[in-house]
């Protein structure tokens, strides 16, 4: 099992921070490997720290560390400042919001024992095998106008770029720890289109992008 390091970026989370640390609990009772979870406070009006410190008994026991910026800079940023912090042998990036569970890059060794030192490998709600709970029959027609949304965007990013991927936007990706830092080490964009700007330098040096499933 490999080690990992879990970078989440957070932005006024005191609505979710309850059901991510419940989430990261059940995750790190499974987990084989080594770990670090590293919080990114991207300049909240409340401190996440103090969120934090208010709801110990939820994040007892869980090896994790805060990294504050002073003002929120956006996601594209706080990855940064987190990915270059991280210590472990993979990075895997989520969103504080829960949509994806950590617990995924099991499912994904599973099916590919270990994750090859050149390969990125993305949560593709593209992906044929990825269950969308939010695809359920009283949700379907919203939700299915930004699904194809998000699939036009992303063939057109991919018409456009060198990119392999359907899902740019996926809130959860996992690397090597060198790729990552190669890729963050130096990323301008710090809003949402960061992802683009990431994978696009990842396609001109040859790292390859691997859509996995998810069930989200």
């Amino acid at each position: 099992m490999m080690d990992i390091s879990i970078v989440i970026p957070c932005y006024n989370e005191d609505q979710r921070i309850e059901s991510l640390l419940q989430m990261l609990q059940v995750f790190v009772k499974t987990w084989k490997g080594k770990y670090e979870i590293i919080f990114v406070d991207d300049g909240s009006d409340y401190p996440l720290l103090q969120l934090l410190e208010e709801r110990k008994a939820l994040a007892k026991n869980l090896n994790f560390k805060v990294i504050t910026l002073d003002e929120n800079q956006g996601k594209g940023a706080a990855l940064k400042a987190g990915v270059l912090e991280a210590t472990m042998d993979y990075v895997l990036t989520i969103d504080a919001d829960g949509s994806y569970d950590p617990k995924e890059v099991s499912r994904w060794l599973s099916i590919q024992r270990e994750q090859p030192k050149d390969e990125i490998w993305i949560g593709s709600r593209m992906h044929s095998d990825s269950k969308l709970s939010w695809e359920a029959e009283d949700k379907k027609a919203y939700h299915g106008v930004r699904k194809w949304m998000g699939w036009g965007y992303n063939a057109y990013i991919k018409l456009l770029t060198s990119i392999d991927s359907y899902d740019t936007q996926s809130g959860i990706k996992l690397y090597p720890k060198e790729v990552a830092h190669f890729l963050f080490h130096d990323l301008k964009n710090k809003g949402w289109a960061h992802d683009v700007s990431l994978l696009y330098k990842a396609s001109l040096h040859d790292l390859k992008i691997v859509e996995q499933p998810v069930d989200c």
